[in-house]
This record gives C-alpha cells, structure tokens and sequence, in this order.
C-alpha cells in the first residue's frame, strides 16, 4: 500500500533523527573504546613499574614535560577516587579498580551496539514501508 506525502515526509524525518542518534552513538562508542585502551595501558604500566625500584624514571609533569625521579616504592599508588579524594592502594588492588572500570565501560559499549542494531533494524521498517514493500 503506498504512503501519502506526510506520511513520507514523517519518515524522512524519523529516518534523519535515527541516523543522527546513531552517529552520536557511534562517537560515545570511540569515546569509551579510548578509555578502555587508557585503563589497559594502565594496567600494562603499573605491572611494567614491579620491576622497576630504585631506577630512574621519568615522570609527567604536563603536556610534554618530564621530570626525572627514582622510584622508591613500586607496589604502592595513590588512587583518584572521586569528589578530589585520593587513597593508597596496593597493585593489585589499583589493577583490580581500572579491570572493573573496563568491564563497566565494555558493558555500556555492548547496550550501545544493542542500540545502534535496534535504529538500524527501525531505519529498515521505515524504509520498506516507504517502498510499499
């Protein structure tokens, strides 16, 4: 049964809306694939740092600058937790936070994917009705 031009012209602009809800996706979803990189080369450095105790390491002080300094205590990091609140923990704990901290961010990127596939199914609705198929 073919459309009528308003019913054309809503799924023109259903179709224009799903489209730009689906770029936004895609960028949260590059977004958190860098934060998942950051926290697994978080945890590449702090298990790289184990070896390392009374070597010279250099240290970032900003974008670009680095200050020289030994590392005394290599099994030991202050942890931003949130609200400007800093605490010591352990290696392995600090490995445990930034492993749940991916498991977080891999499962928003999953519910993102799920809903990209649900636009892309309703984009393929739309468009066969449009066809009249």
């Amino acid at each position: 049964m073919p459309i009528n031009d308003e019913e054309a012209k809503e799924a023109y602009f259903e179709m224009q809306a799903i489209e730009q809800q689906m770029r936004q996706l895609g960028q949260q979803i590059n977004i958190i694939e860098n934060q998942i990189n950051e926290f697994q080369n978080s945890i590449e450095a702090i298990e790289g740092l184990r070896s390392k105790t009374g070597e010279e390491i250099l240290v970032p002080v900003s974008s670009g600058i680095f200050a020289r300094a030994e590392l005394k205590n290599n099994d030991r990091f202050v942890v931003n937790v949130g609200a400007n609140v800093a605490v010591e923990k352990e290696g392995f704990e600090t490995v445990e936070i930034l492993k749940k901290q991916i498991a977080e961010m891999q499962s928003y990127r999953e519910q993102m994917l799920k809903g990209i596939q649900l636009m892309e199914t309703r984009s393929k609705e739309i468009e066969k009705k449009v066809l009249g198929q």
